[in-house]
């Protein structure tokens, strides 16, 4: 079976549970909201947009007046279904929607937030905001990831790109040395992440000199 078929399938098997459950549950039951979410995202999976916003602001609509356990999910959701067709703007404002919902505690939708955020200021060439939220992603990655983790790598590579169009290469080329550095805690020297994240370092030290 292929995967556009198994999108087709779920989405039809969610529209009749749907259907059911609008006929046998009070209007306003919980159960019809993770409904509309599931349907939204197998229309994300068929990349029918427009669909699977629809259905997500429905899924919001039914559980925003008595249930705010699912509402991080719901607004990252639509942030991702604005980003996936590049209207940077509005994912800009549902991701920073969905920090609203989030739980002090839980620092790995934090940084997943705080990560997407920074990609889309540096998409806009919003380079000082990017470098805020790059650094509060690394800064809940170091507190919470494994102390070798790539992730850790791919932020550190982020800031240095960052920085360079800031126009500052010693902090650029810090954060290249560590994301190499992050790298080569589980990879092999010859690895072709460790060897483009050295040619990016080399290019940063070249650059540096030709401004000494």
């Amino acid at each position: 079976m292929t995967k556009l078929k198994s999108f087709q399938l779920a989405l039809e098997f969610h529209l009749k549970c749907l259907s059911i459950e609008e006929k046998s549950l009070a209007q306003d039951h919980p159960s019809i909201g993770l409904s509309y979410f599931h349907i939204s995202r197998d229309y994300l999976a068929l990349q029918q947009y427009k669909n699977a916003l629809n259905y997500a602001f429905k899924a919001i609509q039914q559980t925003s007046q008595f249930d705010f356990t699912n509402l991080y999910t719901f607004h990252r959701f639509i942030a991702e279904i604005y980003f996936e067709q590049e209207q940077f703007q509005q994912a800009l404002e549902y991701f920073e929607k969905s920090l609203e919902f989030v739980d002090d505690q839980d620092k790995s939708s934090m940084t997943v937030v705080y990560y997407r955020i920074g990609s889309i200021h540096q998409q806009l060439s919003n380079y000082s905001q990017a470098l805020i939220f790059f650094k509060k992603t690394l800064d809940l990655e170091l507190e919470t990831l494994d102390h070798d983790a790539q992730t850790i790598a791919t932020t550190y590579s982020r800031l240095a790109t960052v920085y360079f169009h800031l126009n500052q290469l010693t902090d650029a080329l810090e954060m290249g040395e560590k994301a190499l550095n992050q790298l080569l805690k589980t990879l092999s020297f010859h690895d072709p992440e460790v060897n483009d994240a050295r040619q990016v370092l080399d290019q940063l030290k070249i650059l540096q000199l030709l401004r000494e």
